[in-house]
Order: structure tokens, then C-alpha cells, then sequence
């Protein structure tokens, strides 16, 4: 469950069940300062029991940038959406979710360029891949679907975390189709901009519901 910008975001998604909840530093609309963040994330961990795993999300931003505000925050883990490499992602002191961007209607060969490298390293490492469409607007998804061929070839292959164009009437088409490792989701569960607390808890239910009528 990406993109929160409030304690009720995050308290609304971890009681309907997200397992990883997403905070944005990048340059994009839904960014918090990392001071507000801290005193959202305070109060957070001081009102759950035992909370979900927070990601920060970054965009081809300084190394030394990314690690402070990682500790700072106590971070569970570091999402990594820009061109950044493996000088870089060896760099963080967190783990990773790294994003590949995938074109519409990629072929086998386009794919295995783009992802064998970040796979062997996410496995080795035992962090986890993102698949996300390309997009010339954003750097997120931005509500664009990605191509099921193209997210079938790749989830047949590879395990992933699937975001792009999700929402709660069609993540189970979606999983039960392309069967990825999770699914990512932010703009899909807002209404007016904010997170939604029936929509986000409509997703998490249907997702689940999903997963567990389908084999691998």
C-alpha cells in the first residue's frame, strides 16, 4: 500500500491487512518532509501493536541522502524507482525493492535485458523486484495498467511485485491472471487524491481472496 501521507493511512491499511506500507521522498506530488513523516510514523509505531514493514521510496537521490533519512526514520526498507545501479543498490543500508519500468508489449529478449540482472541481484540478496509500466508522464505507474502478456511473461519467469493501474474491481482478474510474487497499489485505492479507507480495504480483501484460489 503505497503513496500514505497520514497516520489514519497508515492505521486504515495495516487494519485491513497490507503487509508493506509505502512513503514517498521522491519529487512527486503524494513526497512527505522527513520531519512529518517522523512525527506520522511516531505516533504510528507508538498506536500498533506490532506494525506492517515501511518502505521509503526514492528516486535517483543522493546515496548518503537515502541511507540518513532510511535510519533516521527506522525504515524497514529502501524503494528505488529511478536508473539507479548496482554501484548504488550496494550502497544502501537497508533492503531493496528495486522498479523496472517495462514497456508496453516488451518480447522475451527486451525483458530478460531489463530484469535478469535486478533478479540475480534481488535473489542473492533476498530483496524483492517491482514491475511497474513505462510511463513518459511518471515515474510510478500513474494509474497505467501494464500489459498482462507482458506481466505474464515476466511473473512466469521471475517472481515480482506487480504494480500499475490496480484497483479493488480488477486486482483479482489481475492475480489469478498473472500470478505475481504481490501487487503494488496507490492511486487505485483514492478518492479525491486520498487514500480511501473502503476502497483500500475492498483491494486487500479481493487481493488476498485471489491469491489463495490460484496455483503457482
Amino acid at each position: 500500500m503505497c503513496g500514505n501521507r497520514s497516520h489514519e493511512d497508515l492505521v486504515n491499511a495495516t487494519k485491513s491487512g497490507a503487509d508493506l506500507l509505502g512513503i514517498i521522498f521522491a519529487d512527486a506530488w503524494r513526497k512527505i518532509a522527513v520531519e512529518d513523516a517522523k512525527m506520522i510514523l511516531d505516533k504510528f509505531r507508538n498506536s500498533i501493536e506490532i506494525p506492517p514493514q515501511i518502505v521509503g521510496v526514492f528516486v535517483n537521490q543522493p546515496i548518503d541522502e537515502v541511507n540518513k533519512t532510511a535510519l533516521d526514520l527506522d525504515l524497514d526498507m529502501v524503494q528505488l524507482h529511478g536508473e539507479e545501479d548496482q554501484v548504488y543498490w550496494d550502497k544502501i543500508k537497508k533492503p531493496l525493492i528495486i522498479a523496472k519500468r517495462v514497456q508496453l508489449n516488451a518480447n522475451n529478449d527486451q525483458i530478460d535485458q531489463l530484469l535478469i540482472p535486478v533478479l540475480e541481484y534481488t535473489e542473492k540478496m533476498d530483496y524483492i523486484c517491482l514491475i511497474e509500466p513505462y510511463s513518459k508522464k511518471h515515474l510510478g505507474g500513474g494509474g497505467v495498467s501494464l500489459d498482462l502478456n507482458t506481466a505474464e511473461k515476466i511473473s512466469g519467469k521471475f517472481p515480482v511485485l506487480m504494480a500499475g493501474g490496480l484497483n479493488p474491481n480488477n486486482v483479482s482478474d489481475v492475480i489469478k491472471s498473472v500470478k505475481p510474487w504481490g501487487v503494488d497499489v496507490s492511486s487505485g485505492v483514492e478518492s479525491n487524491n486520498i487514500k480511501d479507507p473502503e476502497k483500500v480495504a475492498r483491494f486487500i480483501y479481493e487481493a488476498r481472496k485471489a491469491s489463495t484460489s490460484i496455483t503457482r
